[in-house]
């Protein structure tokens, strides 16, 4: 009887331990691991993301252009905090990789690198 509810339990860890799924993939590296330059990385994504539909040169929103460095770097705060809050952009989605990006480039200082 003993043997046969210490197999159940074994059986039972077993089941458990094998739904745990750790994946270091899954974490997000910290902000010294991330490429956040202005020019190489946050400039394209901007632009591909969000000034192609809604933040272009004749963009009549509230959040006005993102098509150079002055106009992203005045918004810096508030692009970070839009699309860490997935409020942006409204068309189409950034992966968690590249809501990463644009945060540390704030966070760094929002340079012109």
């Amino acid at each position: 009887m003993k043997l046969q509810t210490l197999a159940i339990g074994i059986v039972i860890l077993v089941i458990t331990m094998s739904g745990c799924d750790y994946n270091k993939s899954d974490v997000l590296p910290d902000c010294a691991t991330v490429p956040a330059r202005f020019a190489t990385d946050v400039f394209p994504l901007i632009q591909n993301k969000c000034a192609t539909v809604c933040h272009n040169v004749y963009t009549t929103n509230a959040g006005g252009p993102f098509t150079n460095y002055a106009q992203i770097k005045n918004k810096a705060d508030l692009i970070k905090f839009m699309v860490e809050t997935r409020q942006m952009p409204q068309v189409g989605t950034l992966t968690e990789a590249e809501i990463k990006i644009i945060s540390c480039w704030v966070d760094a200082g929002a340079e012109n690198n």
